[in-house]
C-alpha cells in the first residue's frame, strides 16, 4: 500500500536538491524573463552535475547530493608549495588517486559521447545558416576564407 505522503518523495527531494544545492532558493530579481533564465541555467548546471556524477564518479558517489560531493572533492586539505621553480599543490595520496580516476573516467565518457554528438556538430558547422556570414554555413565561410588567403599568398609570390 502506498501512502499519500510517500508519493512525491523522489520529486520533492529532486526539487530540494535543485534549490538548495545550486543556490536557487530565491529569485534574483523581479523580472520574469530574468528569473526564468536564472532557473534554466540552474537546471542545466544540475543536469551537468548529474552527468558528471554518473560518468566520472564511481559507484560509491551515486547516492550523494551536490553538497556532499562539493565537500568531499573540492574542500580537500592540501598545501601549496614551490618545487623546482613551479607551484605545486600537495594533497594526500588517496585524493590524488581519486582525482586521477575521475579524470580517466571523464575522458572515457567524452570519447563515448563524441559519436552521439556528431550529428549536432555536423549541423552546427555544415548546415546552420548565419546572418552575419551572409546566410552560409560556418564551414563554407572558413573554406572561403582560406581559399582567399591562398590566392593572396600566390599573387604576392
Amino acid at each position: 500500500m502506498v501512502r499519500p505522503r510517500q508519493r512525491g518523495e523522489y520529486s520533492e527531494n529532486g526539487i530540494k536538491e535543485l534549490k538548495i544545492g545550486f543556490g536557487m532558493e530565491r529569485m534574483p530579481c523581479g523580472q520574469e524573463r530574468a528569473n526564468a533564465a536564472f532557473f534554466r541555467i540552474g537546471v542545466i548546471a544540475h543536469n551537468l552535475f548529474v552527468l558528471f556524477k554518473h560518468s566520472a564518479l564511481g559507484e560509491g558517489w551515486q547516492r550523494h547530493r551536490i553538497a556532499t560531493v562539493r565537500w568531499r572533492l573540492f574542500q580537500v586539505p592540501g598545501r601549496l608549495i614551490r618545487y623546482a621553480g613551479a607551484w605545486v599543490l600537495k594533497v594526500a595520496a588517496t585524493f590524488a588517486e581519486d582525482f586521477a580516476d575521475i579524470r580517466a573516467r571523464g575522458y572515457a565518457t567524452l570519447h563515448e559521447l563524441a559519436p552521439l554528438n556528431a550529428p549536432l556538430y555536423s549541423w552546427f558547422n555544415d548546415h546552420r545558416l548565419m546572418e552575419p556570414l551572409g546566410y552560409i554555413p560556418p564551414a563554407e565561410t572558413e573554406a572561403n576564407y582560406y581559399r582567399q588567403q591562398n590566392r593572396q599568398a600566390s599573387l604576392a609570390a
